[in-house]
């Protein structure tokens, strides 16, 4: 009886170290201007606005899933006006060309400001460049 339970909990063990460990990804916003942005998402029928301060960071999305590659951020607007002093200045679409906050697998667009085994964290620069 006693071997038996040795086997059982051996059996446990080795199946809980199997286990695939989490993949963790951070997905942040950072405001590299001398004002506060809004970013206004845009969907069918509403409009959500996150303000970012000056020189600062938002975090857009964290998530952990156990077993398998960190998963890209989930955008589920139409466009996303970049707005500054209450002036519309960008426009995100999921198609639009170049540096584009919707595509997050671009590093052109989100770079990789760190990267572990099992860990990674994206980052979006909103510059002057932007604005133009």
């Amino acid at each position: 009886m006693k071997a038996i339970k040795i086997l059982v909990l051996s059996i446990i063990i080795l199946g809980l170290y199997s286990c695939d460990p989490n993949s963790c990804v951070d997905y942040l916003i950072e405001n590299k201007l001398n004002s506060n942005i809004i970013l206004r998402s845009h969907d069918q029928s509403n409009f959500i606005d996150q303000e970012i301060n000056s020189r600062s960071f938002k975090n857009q999305l964290s998530r952990c899933d156990i077993g398998s590659s960190p998963t890209i951020l989930e955008i589920t607007s139409d466009s996303i006006h970049l707005i500054v002093d209450n002036i519309v200045k960008k426009t995100y679409y999921p198609d639009s060309p170049g540096k584009n906050i919707f595509n997050t697998q671009d590093q052109d667009s989100w770079r990789i400001s760190e990267s572990k085994k099992y860990y990674r964290k994206f980052v979006f620069e909103i510059t002057e460049e932007d604005l133009n």
